[in-house]
């Protein structure tokens, strides 16, 4: 039987502005202007070949299968020259999460956004992977109103797991978003420098924070370290301020245990009762 040959098609792209900047590398859009992709518009991320980028390949590999294309940014695959890696990615117009949290969501609009998330952070966490920089600039959204559909993107420092319980040891993105354990070191846990996936569970909290309220949980390290050393109380009142269901305040008070260990799972997150409607309604869209 003869050999298939292989087919090269050239393609010509343009750059027409630089979407992001960041620690892990540069995003810009591009627009094809040649080949069968003419007119279509793409997202590029370049980073430096010294920045270990091998981890990062990996997640996206695996996560830009056609099954998780509901939950992560997919990627058209990635070519290198001699210095930096070029990532190609889908590009959405309507940006990141954080360019639509000028005022607060509707909670509705909060479980779904933070249920499509904690659906994605379950896939991660289920192949040993930890995010470890979720942050609403990290999720971007394909859809708004009336129903959000948002996609988990830059898996710049997400570190896989070697061990069944993940222990990581290296340095993570530090923000308003990181955990405890991340930010504040050995002054919030028994190892310093070493945390688990339950750092994205954290994050996650913050982020639903102020997706209800519109605004930032802890503000300053000095406002963060006296919550994890119990001498800040968790901020009820600005939940209950904005009218926030007891279920909700709940939850977001779960993810927001100042220990790792005492932090729900993704998959217990997306148990959880403040869920439950985003459950029903997509059990029932499947019935369909």
């Amino acid at each position: 039987m003869a050999s298939r040959k292989k087919v090269y098609k050239e393609e010509r792209w343009k750059k027409e502005k630089v979407l992001g900047r960041g620690g892990f590398g540069v995003v810009t859009l591009e627009k094809c202007i040649q080949g069968d992709s003419k007119d279509r518009l793409r997202a590029v991320k370049k980073i430096r070949k010294a920045d270990n980028y091998e981890r990062e390949l990996e997640a996206i590999a695996l996560f830009s299968h056609e099954k998780y294309a509901h939950c992560f940014v997919k990627s058209f695959g990635w070519y290198d020259d001699e210095d930096d890696i070029y990532i190609t990615m889908e590009y959405f117009e309507k940006g990141d999460l954080q360019k639509h949290l000028q005022s607060p969501l509707a909670e509705i609009e909060g479980q779904c956004i933070v249920s499509q998330v904690l659906e994605g952070l379950s896939y991660m966490h289920r192949h040993g992977f930890a995010h470890r920089d979720l942050k609403p600039t990290n999720i971007l959204v394909v859809s708004k109103k009336p129903g959000w559909w948002v996609k988990i993107a830059d898996f710049g420092i997400s570190k896989r797991a070697i061990e069944k319980v993940t222990a990581l040891h290296t340095s993570a993105g530090t923000s308003a978003f990181a955990a405890p354990e991340v930010q504040l070191g050995s002054q919030s846990s028994t190892e310093a420098n070493s945390y688990t996936n339950s750092v994205d569970i954290w994050s996650l909290g913050v982020i639903a924070f102020l997706i209800l309220t519109g605004e930032t949980l802890f503000k300053d390290l000095r406002r963060l370290s006296q919550y994890v050393a119990g001498t800040f109380p968790f901020p009820d009142d600005t939940l209950l301020a904005y009218n926030i269901t007891k279920e909700a305040c709940i939850f977001i008070h779960n993810l927001l245990a100042a220990r790792p260990e005492d932090r729900p799972t993704a998959e217990d997150c997306l148990q959880s009762l403040w869920l439950a409607s985003v459950r029903e309604s997509t059990t029932l869209q499947t019935q369909r």
